[in-house]
């Protein structure tokens, strides 16, 4: 059985809770430990929750090999490579920056945790960083051995959906639980790179929570913030987001990640979404502002002439009138006719104990 909620460093992540939201520096950091850790700490400066990297090789994932599948086509938007071993060999990040890099988020108070691509990565995650959660890619989500490694290490996992059918996707959460996995995430997420937004299916983030019953968020790899919000408006309780010091540098997530004036805002407007939909169902506004401007701003039943005790309520020395503070609007046909028991002046709110 997976748990509701979970926390990942002094976060509680699940249902009811502050969206965590991610920022994932994929292949952004250009293979440069100054950039990197500029990329740490401007982000966290931007209000990341955590951050995330990945760990592999080139090694890890595949061969240098050329024909079929292997081979990048000249107008794939990885066009530079000339197959899947160069282009991933351009993109990892050193696994001796990681370290360094943790620490870094250590001390300023925020997780930082990996997608690990291999058995070893986990080893490595483990001994070296520590981590204290797993992301799982979603071209990962039928790798069962490394499933069953990160499974084993008892650290939630926070798993993404993209392109996986509904059979994947169960199997991939059926196998993470019987392999001792009871706190887990799903990310429903398109693979595109990026994505359009007619693609990123965000009612599945409602279906497979009702299905499966575990926290779901969103990766998304569309471009602005507008479908990130969109999802916790929707129920993401995890937002992941690509990012970059410099949307027009060469490589291939630059493209569709946010600078951190951008993911700034988003977290701004993720925060703002949040309070909106915590604020409750109410219909009747009595608290601040509101009260202020309900008091102005409402009719409400007032004296209009000086009048004497034993005068009689007519309209033409009562009124409903802006602002409130006197009898209900409703209450003014009744008080008609009434005599006045007090002498009052003009502009008294109307009550009943006038009339008494």
């Amino acid at each position: 059985m997976f748990k509701q909620k979970f926390n990942i460093g002094n976060y509680v992540i699940g249902v009811e809770q502050p969206c965590f939201v991610i920022a994932e520096i994929s292949a952004n950091h250009n293979q440069d430990f100054d950039t990197s850790m500029i990329m740490v700490k401007e982000f966290i400066k931007a209000g990341a929750d955590a951050i995330k990297l990945q760990t592999y090789t080139a090694d890890e994932l595949t061969i240098d090999y050329d024909k079929g599948f292997f081979a990048i086509p000249k107008n794939n938007q990885f066009a530079g490579p000339k197959n899947l071993y160069e282009l991933y060999q351009g993109s990892y990040m050193p696994w001796k920056f990681q370290a360094r890099l943790k620490k870094a988020a250590d001390e300023l108070g925020v997780p930082m945790f990996s997608t690990p691509q291999s058995l070893e990565a986990v080893d490595f995650l483990e001994k070296e960083l520590k981590v204290d959660a797993y992301k799982i890619a979603s071209f990962e989500i039928s790798h069962f051995d490394l499933l069953e490694r990160v499974a084993k290490t008892g650290k939630p996992v926070i798993i993404s959906n993209g392109g996986a059918s509904i059979r994947e996707i169960s199997e991939a959460i059926e196998f993470l639980e019987r392999h001792g996995c009871n706190e887990m995430a799903m990310l429903q997420c398109s693979s595109g790179y990026p994505s359009l937004p007619d693609q990123m299916n965000l009612s599945n983030i409602k279906a497979i929570k009702e299905i499966f019953g575990i926290p779901v968020g969103l990766s998304d790899h569309t471009e602005g913030l507008g479908v990130a919000i969109a999802s916790v408006v929707m129920g993401a309780c995890i937002v992941e987001k690509h990012v970059t010091l410099n949307k027009k540098a060469i490589g291939p997530d630059h493209r569709f990640s946010m600078e951190p004036g951008e993911f700034s805002l988003m977290v701004k407007s993720i925060r703002q979404v949040e309070a909106a939909i915590n604020s409750g169902v109410s219909f009747n506004v009595n608290v601040g502002r509101e009260e202020q401007n309900k008091n102005q701003f409402t009719r409400s039943v007032y004296v209009v002439k000086n009048l004497k005790k034993g005068d009689v309520l007519t309209r033409e020395n009562i009124r409903v009138i802006r602002p409130g503070g006197g009898l209900h609007p409703r209450e003014f046909e009744y008080v008609l006719g009434m005599k006045i028991n007090s002498s009052v002046s003009r502009g008294t709110p109307m009550n009943w104990d006038l009339v008494k």
